[in-house]
This record gives C-alpha cells, structure tokens and sequence, in this order.
C-alpha cells in the first residue's frame, strides 16, 4: 500500500474550520487523503509513475489525471474519500533535504463545501511565497528590535531604506518603504540620542523620503 502519515497539526488553517484533525503519525492511504495526492503531485513523472504503478488500474488512471489538475491548481482534494463524511484539502511543497512537506484542512464534508474557497485561501496563505513587504518586514524588523540603542545600527537601517527606495519601482514596493521609514522613526524618537545622532538620522530618513520623490539620488560614485 502507498501510504502517507500526518507527523504534526497546523492550527492556522484549522481554525478556519474547526479542529477536525487527522491522528498524529498515523499512516493512511495515499491515493485516497488530500496531503497524500499532493505530496504525490510535487514528485518527478517518474516518481509519480513508480508510486501509482503499484495501485490497480483503475485507481492508477484517476490518481494519474488528478495529479495533472493538482500540479494545474496547487490544491490536491479528498472528497469523502479515506472517511465518509469528512472532506479536506490539502497543499504540498519540497523541502530541504528533497522532504515533501504537506498541509491538509479535514473537516465535516457539509461544512468544507460551506467554507472551502476560504480553506483554499487559507492553505495558499500559509505556504506562498512571501511579499516585498513582508520580505523587507524580515529584513527591518528584527535589527529595529534589538539594535535600537545603537545609533549606527538606525543609521545603517535608514541607509537600508534609502537603497531599497532607490530601487524601488512598484507602488506597493514605496507604501512599503514609507510604512518602515515611519516605524523607524518611531523607534528613533524612543532613544537617548544626541543632538548630532538624532539630526544625522532624521537626514538619512529625508534623503529616503526624498529618493521615493525623486527628488534626490546618491553622488556619483557613493553607494546609495
């Protein structure tokens, strides 16, 4: 038997839906949960031929098409499929170390047909790729925190800010930029800093400010 086992619970996705949940470490049929097909779509041709080949024909050549649709959509489907009366939906990804890790959402079949475009959505969120906001958050967010009393350390995140605005060239990449350029200064006026620290910042913010107004850009030869 193909197989496939839920080794941990995510309760994000749940929460949409209630905590209907798969036993821990338990192993179930491949062919028949939602996390199984759709770790099964993010193997090879291959793979998939040699896993599906040892299933009956009939089983074979449905799995065969779903898989196509998963790979098409990115969400693999259980439809009373392993329990009558619970359906679930299910995404998949590789990781490191070529492991395939699956994220599923079980639940009541009448509930998941009430609720499912919210579960699909649900699971993309969880598993998608992060946004520039998010990825400058990453980049901001942890060095603002803990570096605060260091004035070198929000001078060099003002200078950050000011490249990225340089570069910037979509409307969401500037909310972004001014989105941190005003928490950090929120963090600046936190500190004890001098007088000379404090106006050495605030330009570094307005030089900011004022590249996303195009209305200056570094020297010649000056990294920005």
């Amino acid at each position: 038997m193909v197989e496939a086992a839920d080794v941990e619970q995510h309760g994000a996705v749940a929460e949409v839906v209630g905590r209907e949940v798969s036993a821990i470490c338990v192993r179930f049929p491949l062919e028949s949960t939602a996390d199984g097909k759709a770790a099964l779509a993010t193997l090879d041709d291959a793979e998939v031929d040699a896993v599906i080949s040892r299933l009956g024909p009939d089983v074979a050549d449905g799995l065969h098409r779903e898989v196509v649709e998963i790979r098409r959509t990115g969400i693999a489907f259980d439809r009373d499929e392993h329990t009558p009366g619970i359906s679930a939906a299910a995404i998949a990804r590789r990781a490191a170390g070529d492991n395939v890790i699956a994220i599923s959402v079980p639940a009541p079949t009448e509930r998941f047909l009430q609720k499912e475009g919210r579960i699909v959505d649900a699971l993309r969120a969880v598993i998608r790729e992060p946004n520039f906001s998010e990825l400058l958050d990453l980049a901001v967010a942890q060095p603002r925190r803990y570096g605060a009393e260091d004035p070198l350390v929000l001078a060099r995140l003002f200078t950050l800010l000011r490249e990225v605005a340089w570069r910037a060239r979509q409307p969401d990449h500037e909310s972004a930029i001014v989105d941190q350029l005003s928490r950090l200064r929120r963090t600046t006026a936190e500190q004890n800093c001098d007088k000379m620290e404090s106006d050495g910042l605030a330009a570094l913010g307005h030089q900011a400010e004022a590249v996303l107004a195009g209305q200056w850009r570094p020297p010649v030869g000056e990294p920005c």
